[in-house]
């Protein structure tokens, strides 16, 4: 039954999604054409309008995109909607699965959309062969000691999808959990479940400088200056990957917990 909930979830959000993802691609197409063209000695304005519509566009599709997500959760399972859904043979969990499962894949192909987006306007452009192999060793360099203190670049960027992973689930969570508290409300739940997130940020980010400050006068004490860039930065995102991860499963056991036990449709 989960596979269904989720087929049925992914065609519903995909209507909306997928055309919009289509629509940044043809934009990226036009740019890319704009610059093979050389407009920019022959139509300055128009190039900054492209590109202008191009940051535009990148920043309305990932805000779009998180919108649809959190909107489909609450208009499938707390409105008119949810009458219909709440009688099907389905626990909480699996709605809950579904509509995460959802979000999370859709994040991923928003992520994947730009990059290629990104990729498409950027490839074989001059000043890219500008760059010296001594660069892009530095930059990896900098990139692997502030991911994984020095460590191997691979270990570093699937450290950083795992980061990235959880840190999406988290902040989809941190929303179900929101709408599922304001939802107890009778009346105004959107503006319940907007003052319960507001709620949930404050308290989680409390939680999460008090950690880091403990962390980081903990672990001074252990490292030599010269060695923060490696061990310490290292330990910071391990703290922040465990914090995360275990913000998200309380906001999923309350959550969880709210569709099961604490359904309020009225």
């Amino acid at each position: 039954m989960l596979g269904k909930l989720i087929k049925y979830d992914l065609i519903s959000v995909s209507k909306i999604l997928f055309p919009l993802h289509l629509a940044l691609l043809v934009v990226t197409v036009l740019g890319r054409l704009s610059m093979a063209l050389n407009l920019p000695q022959n139509a300055p304005l128009i190039v900054s309008l492209m590109l202008m519509l191009y940051i535009f566009g990148i920043i309305a599709i990932g805000i779009i995109t998180l919108v649809v997500l959190v909107m489909r959760f609450y208009k499938n399972l707390f409105t008119s909607e949810g009458y219909l859904m709440h009688t099907l043979p389905v626990k909480a969990s699996q709605h809950l699965n579904s509509k995460l499962i959802v979000a999370v894949l859709w994040s991923i192909l928003d992520c994947v959309f730009i990059i290629f987006s990104i990729f498409i306007l950027l490839v074989n452009q001059p000043w890219l062969n500008q760059i010296s192999a001594a660069n892009w060793a530095e930059l990896k360099e900098m990139f692997s000691i502030i991911f994984l203190g020095g460590g191997n670049t691979m270990v570093s960027i699937l450290f950083l999808c795992l980061y990235m992973l959880i840190a999406n689930i988290y902040i989809f969570l941190s929303f179900y959990v929101s709408i599922c508290i304001g939802q107890l409300m009778n009346k105004h739940k959107v503006l319940g479940s907007f003052l319960a997130y507001l709620v949930i940020y404050v308290i989680s980010q409390i939680i999460s400088v008090i950690s880091m400050l403990f962390f980081g006068l903990s672990s001074l004490r252990g490292f030599p200056v010269q060695t923060l860039t490696f061990e310490y930065y290292r330990n910071l995102m391990t703290l922040s990957i465990v914090e995360t991860l275990a913000f998200s499963i309380v906001f999923y056991l309350i959550s969880n917990y709210m569709i099961s036990k604490k359904l309020n449709l009225d």
